[in-house]
């Protein structure tokens, strides 16, 4: 009798081990995609920049072979879409 109550607690006590060891990778990896998600919005605005400084080039060397209204809606848009991410972010 004893030695089922032994051999009963060291099951018990390997399975919860085992499912303690399982929490603690779900907690590990729910920490690292915390961190990856607050270094993504911590590096955000460098790309905002560039997605605004890009088309701005483009406007300037395409000034005089293509119709302003296009350039200047275009850049527009890219202007709503750069605003709308750090309103977001």
């Amino acid at each position: 009798m004893e030695k089922q109550r032994q051999l009963t607690q060291t099951l018990f006590f390997t399975a919860m081990s085992s499912a303690d060891r399982r929490t603690e990778r779900i907690d590990h990896a729910q920490e690292v995609r915390a961190a990856q998600i607050r270094l993504l919005y911590e590096q955000t605005p460098s790309p905002l920049i560039a997605t605004l400084v890009n088309p701005a080039i483009l406007v300037f060397v395409l000034w005089k072979q293509v119709s302003k209204s296009y350039l200047l809606g275009g850049f527009l848009v890219c202007v709503l879409v750069v605003l709308g991410l750090f309103w977001l972010r």
